[in-house]
């Protein structure tokens, strides 16, 4: 018995027994050299914690929180398939409670199917490419058939592959789990549509009687224009009290793809507005777009129609305020978009490439480069009907690379799983057709015939050589998993005469079926329909030089992100450096999206209030450009400009005096200051940019602040460090030049210099504004006396002119907490706090940003909601 094999049983058997680890030990049948392992995995696999995950919602729509009060003791589709998911799919205790309380998060923002006479929900899940959204669903929609829901349709992909993938594991999940208790004929899934190729929608082959029996109702439909249409209008032709009557789940995979409208909308007739030329054909919107618009807004009066994509790029450009004469309203978000968390043990763009924006991350020593002339040899430039492509050494390195990652697993007990390599250089057919007959002779039959009967001429020697950098790999990741090659050796045969090569796309017969093949051992050669949804069981190596332009596209054609437990140092993947950069910047981008959205979260703005911003690429593009007809760019840029904290979070006195003392460690880490000891207001030259990046990563802005925020401030920064600019800082801070006892002073910490004097601001009444903290005079600290005089007026503009490029300026505020209880105070203001001793001394920051000559700036994509940082 293989570690593997003990971990699964034993986590059935915790399933079994309430999750009782000890009575599941004691009752396996584990070896003793493996049962230490055993413990400590499932031990941590317990103190796993999933962070939660974060949605904007939109609290505007009268939507009542039902789903704490529904009593789930008489469910029965969710704790079935929690069961299968545990002692069946094999997974941990930690993902199965995420994703239970993933689910709950997207179904309480639904409506309740079984008290709300009518309504129409159209939400967002973002997960990660490869990463379990189809699992997510499958949980959904089981909670939704325990809470009433009847007709669920789930619209999957464009390929038949992709659908009937998706199908099989619903089967498999919902219909007919297997090792789970059926359940009562009264409550048996009933499918519409079937688990094989063409099994798609077919109106003639359905009892439509079914909708008003109380069992659920499934159907898998590819997003092609005439299956959609045969749909419709057999849906139009039911019953009008059975469509109103019926609550309806509409699950969108992939929605980013053939979804999004790429063509118009038709207004009304009697829309001053509209135009002769508006009303036209060209004013339609695309035709799939148009029926999935009339499936949600025109067929049923309950639908919660749910979007699932890892790339939502094309999802959140979409126009929010779009109507069409036909199809209603577009599909945009407007009710949730919720983002859920990484889940254990996944491997996506960041943990394999690293992020452009951190030079912390430690990515996985996995990425082989393929040389620039093995790209002539496999892509043509132009499309050339005479080119053909050859193998190259880097891919023969790769095919090695395959055989021995395969006989590893075969070693670590994984030898019954499929494995898979996947090869995609371009997507010309007639290339991929080429290249498979090239790769079955030259490298799969040639090793094989190598590995069989001319073994001591070469290739064992080789393998055992390549074998040495997997060995280094494993060492950094697990010691206890590293071997010899002589390990191995015996399992590469039994590796290399299972070995298959198929080839998947528009113009061959081949076909991907774990199902029949269980162990199925295979090289995939394509294009396209590799690029979507489609799952390469236990991919091992990837060789991948196909330059697609788009966000969506590249990270979608990304395979090779998901689940390696167990093996996940075996595997490799051959990229272009330009490839890999491009990774690198879209874990970046990324990132950034993710952290919008929890920043709505946080801020509690809804998906009508403020729009996603995607970062802009030099070389790449969001999604495609008629996806992003409703989109703008806006470039953020603090050339020539103050910023000021001025929102507070006085009512946090824990807040307040973090920033004292990240301001007081800051300070005193500069060293004496520049000036004359004593001075209040004491200032530091050539400070270093990473000194400042530093500082604002640990000062805290006050999140109601939208422009002054420590993203954008740092984005900003870096982006003009890369082009020579702001490499140094002048830091000063700026106390009162003569002591009030009222307002008192504060020790900051500064080298050689006693307390600073604390000065005065008020706050706008009612508010938790200062509205200004900077005089323009202090803008001119740290510039030479000898130019002043060529300031045009004592501006802080004016002086911002003054410094040069490479120089920015960082003032630091120190605010008496008795601010405003002087004897004179304007109208319009009020003290900082009502009672002063249970206040807290301020610190506010400003930056004076000097004029730019490289116009570096981060440029980002806006959708229809929203147009980014505002004043």
């Amino acid at each position: 018995m293989t570690f593997e094999q003990a971990l699964r049983i034993a986590r059935m058997a915790m399933a079994a027994l309430g999750g009782d680890l000890e009575m599941a030990l004691q009752v396996l049948v584990v070896p003793d050299e493996l049962r230490a392992r055993v413990r400590e995995a499932l031990e941590a696999e317990r103190l796993i914690h999933i962070s939660d995950p974060y949605m904007i919602l939109n609290r505007e729509r009268q939507h009542v929180d039902w789903l704490p009060r529904v009593d789930r003791a008489g469910w029965l589709y969710w704790p079935r398939l929690r069961d299968f998911f545990i002692g069946q799919r094999d997974l941990s205790e930690a993902s199965v409670r995420s994703v239970d309380d993933v689910t709950d998060r997207v179904l309480s923002a639904m409506e309740d199917p079984r008290a709300t006479e009518t309504f129409k929900v159209k939400g967002l899940v973002l997960g990660y490419v490869q990463s379990g959204k189809t699992t997510n669903y499958s949980a959904l929609m089981a909670k939704g058939a325990d809470v009433g829901f009847k007709l669920f349709i789930v619209l999957s992909g464009i390929h038949d592959g992709l659908r009937l993938q998706t199908q099989r594991r619903l089967h498999n999940e919902l219909v007919a789990p297997v090792g789970v208790a059926p359940l009562d004929g009264g409550h048996t899934w009933q499918s519409f549509t079937a688990v094989r190729m063409k099994g798609d929608f077919d109106p003639g082959s359905v009892d439509a009687t079914a909708l008003t029996a109380p069992n659920p109702v499934l159907l898998v439909v590819k997003k092609n224009v005439s299956v959609l249409r045969r749909l419709l209008l057999w849906l139009e032709r039911l019953p009008a009290g059975v469509r109103q009557q019926i609550p309806v789940l509409i699950i969108d995979d992939e929605a980013d793809q053939a979804t999004p409208n790429t063509g118009g909308n038709r207004p009304s007739p009697d829309d001053p507005e509209a135009g002769a030329e508006d009303l036209g054909d060209d004013a339609e919107p695309s035709k799939i777009n148009e029926c999935i618009r009339v499936l949600v807004n025109n067929r049923f009066t309950r639908v919660a129609y749910v979007a699932y994509t890892a790339t939502p790029f094309a999802n959140v450009f979409i126009e929010h305020t779009a109507v069409d004469l036909v199809a209603g309203e577009d599909l945009y978000p407007r009710d949730f978009i919720i983002d859920l968390p990484m889940p254990p043990g996944y491997f996506g763009a960041e943990r394999i490439f690293g992020r452009a924006d951190d030079d912390t991350s430690e990515e996985l020593d996995i990425l082989r480069l393929v040389p620039d002339e093995d790209v002539d040899a496999l892509i043509p430039a132009r499309r050339d009907p005479t080119f053909a492509p050859r193998v190259t050494d880097s891919m023969r390195q790769a095919f090695d690379d395959f055989v021995l990652a395969g006989a590893a697993m075969a070693q670590r007990g994984l030898g019954e799983k499929p494995a898979s390599m996947l090869i995609h250089t371009s997507y010309l057919t007639d290339v991929q057709a080429q290249l498979t007959t090239q790769i079955a002779a030259e490298l799969v039959d040639a090793v094989k015939d190598d590995w069989r009967y001319r073994r001591t001429r070469g290739v064992e020697a080789r393998l055992r050589e390549r074998w040495e950098d997997f060995r280094r790999v494993t060492r950094s990741v697990d010691a206890r998993l590293d071997v010899s090659f002589d390990a191995i050796r015996d399992h590469i045969t039994t590796f290399l005469e299972k070995i298959q090569v198929r080839q998947l796309n528009s113009r061959s017969e081949d076909e991907l079926d774990y199902e029949r093949d269980t162990d199925l051992k295979v090289v995939v050669i394509g294009g396209n329909r590799l690029s979507r949804g489609l799952t390469l069981e236990n991919l091992l190596v990837s060789y991948y030089v196909r330059a697609a332009k788009q966000y969506d596209t590249l990270m979608q054609m990304g395979r090779w992100f998901g689940y390696r437990e167990g093996y996940y140092d075996l595997t490799r993947i051959y990229t272009t450096a330009e490839l890999a950069q491009w990774f690198r910047d879209l874990a970046t981008v990324e990132a950034e999206l993710r952290d919008e959205i929890a920043r709505y979260d946080r801020e509690r703005l809804t998906p009508l209030h403020f729009g996603v911003r995607v970062r802009k690429h030099p070389s790449l593009m969001p999604t495609s450009k008629l996806k992003m007809k409703a989109t703008d760019t806006f470039r953020l840029s603090f050339d020539e400009q103050l910023v000021q904290t001025i929102n507070f979070r006085f009512d946090d006195s824990a807040w307040l005096r973090r920033n004292v003392d990240t301001i007081r460690a800051f300070l005193a880490g500069l060293g004496p200051p520049s000036n004359n000891a004593g001075t209040q207001q004491p200032y530091w030259r050539e400070v270093p940019t990473r000194v400042i990046q530093e500082l604002l990563a640990e000062y805290r802005m006050d999140p109601s602040a939208i422009r002054v925020r420590i993203d954008l401030l740092r984005k900003y920064i870096g982006a003009q460090a890369t082009h020579g600019e702001l490499t140094r800082w002048t830091v000063a801070v700026v106390g009162r030049a003569a002591r009030d006892p009222r307002l008192g002073t504060i020790d900051l910490g500064v080298a050689g210099q006693g307390p600073i004097n604390l000065i005065e601001r008020t706050r706008i009444k009612q508010s938790q504004t200062l509205k200004a903290i900077v005089s323009a005079a202090d803008e001119s600290i740290g510039i030479e006396p000898a130019r002043l005089g060529e300031a045009e007026g004592a501006t802080g503009a004016a002086f911002r002119r003054l410094r040069p490029p490479t120089e920015g300026l960082l003032l630091i505020y120190p605010i008496s907490r008795q601010s405003g209880h002087g004897p004179k105070i304007p109208e319009s203001r009020e003290p900082i706090f009502a009672d002063p001793t249970r206040g807290e001394d301020v610190i506010g920051i400003a930056l004076s940003f000097p004029h730019s000559e490289s116009g570096a700036t981060v440029e980002y994509v806006v959708g229809s909601v929203g147009e980014g940082p505002q004043e």
